[in-house]
């Protein structure tokens, strides 16, 4: 997950693993966006897949340019529900 730097002073970008989700503040001066590029760019050129969630269009237009798959944030927001939902059944099926 990437964030705009939004007040930041840090010269460099910051990150931290949250309950096993990186997340990256972009440094001062450098947007989200820019951050993701630029991730997609070094995971597409290594030849590792890429998936962006974003509903900006320019963004999306970009990743797939450098041969990454995009979902919206619409998506995104759906496959995480349903995610929750099939694990809250599991847990269900196996405390029985």
């Amino acid at each position: 997950v990437v964030f705009d730097a939004h007040r930041a002073a840090s010269r460099t970008n910051s990150e931290q693993m949250v309950e096993g989700v990186r997340v990256i503040f972009a440094r001062k001066g450098h947007s989200a966006d820019q951050v993701i590029e630029r991730i997609a760019y070094t995971a597409t050129g290594a030849g590792d897949m890429v998936t962006v969630a974003t509903s900006d269009h320019s963004q999306s237009d970009m990743v797939r340019g450098m041969g990454g798959a995009v979902i919206s944030a619409t998506e995104l927001e759906r496959r995480m529900i349903e995610a929750e939902e099939e694990l809250g059944r599991r847990v269900q099926k196996y405390a029985k």
